[in-house]
């Protein structure tokens, strides 16, 4: 699972990921968070675990998002489609 932390820096508000090397620094916490949830949308998107953590300038945690692979509905209708085929046809 991919961590990804919206935490106060001087100046501004860092996202900090395993998934990049470097942090990403905005002006603002809203820019910040926004940029945190589409990291944990595209991971998810691409088969990938991530937690979204947003922490206070107190340090403290405020809130905590997961974001899990996203569901391939087209495969589950592949497989019904499957299924369909093998049955065989009534007489």
């Amino acid at each position: 699972m991919h961590i990804i932390a919206v935490q106060p820096v001087d100046g501004g508000w860092a996202v900090s990921s395993d998934f990049y090397r470097n942090d990403m620094i905005y002006r603002s916490g809203a820019d910040a968070e926004v940029a945190a949830r589409q990291l944990g949308e595209r991971l998810s998107e691409a088969g990938e675990h991530a937690e979204i953590r947003i922490y206070l300038r107190d340090g403290s945690r405020l809130a905590r998002f997961t974001c899990a692979p996203a569901a391939k509905p087209r495969l589950l209708w592949e497989a019904a489609e499957q299924r369909r085929e093998r049955q065989p046809e009534p007489a």
